[in-house]
């Protein structure tokens, strides 16, 4: 893909899992090439933060694919590997702020991001991979979810991921 042109579909993406994120009290931590991670219950603080990390996803997903299409029929034939969303979510204690002396970042950091960032590394175009802890505080969204036990880097057991798609 001509760099100009992928340059748009990565800015494509980020606006519109932005628009999804901040609708639900999240706010966008970092974006990293055609990835990013969000934070919900941080700076504002909302019981339901791990059903507003869900509906975020389900709204990332419905408008990527809307925005992918599109971009499909402009693209030419590309096989259905190429472009998609996946979404990983944990919920669990992180800390945020600066983690260094040389170049302000502030960030969150910690065991529950990268559980997060493991699950996101596992998902499949269409699907939204939710840890254990995140999944029993929204019990009322994982209507029609299906289990995957999954090994992750860096994770001695395997975890039983719910999975979400949009299929």
């Amino acid at each position: 893909m001509d760099p100009i042109r992928l340059s748009e579909v990565v800015s494509t993406f980020h606006d519109r899992c932005a628009e999804a994120i901040w609708a639900h009290d999240g706010i966008v931590n970092k974006q990293m090439g055609d990835g990013l991670m969000a934070i919900f219950n941080f700076p504002i603080k909302i019981d339901a933060h791990a059903s507003a990390a869900i509906l975020a996803a389900r709204d990332i997903q419905e408008h990527c694919s809307a925005a992918l299409e599109n971009l499909r029929s402009d693209l030419g034939d590309l096989p259905d590997h190429v472009l998609g969303v996946g979404v990983g979510i944990h919920t669990g204690d992180v800390e945020i702020g600066e983690f260094s002396s040389f170049r302000s970042d502030f960030t969150a950091i910690g065991g529950a991001v990268n559980l997060a960032a493991r699950l996101e590394s596992q998902a499949a175009i269409g699907e939204i991979l939710i840890s254990p802890v995140t999944a029993a505080r929204a019990p009322d969204l994982m209507t029609g979810s299906q289990t995957r036990s999954l090994q992750l880097k860096g994770i001695e057991q395997p975890v039983e991921a719910n999975v979400l798609t949009d299929r």
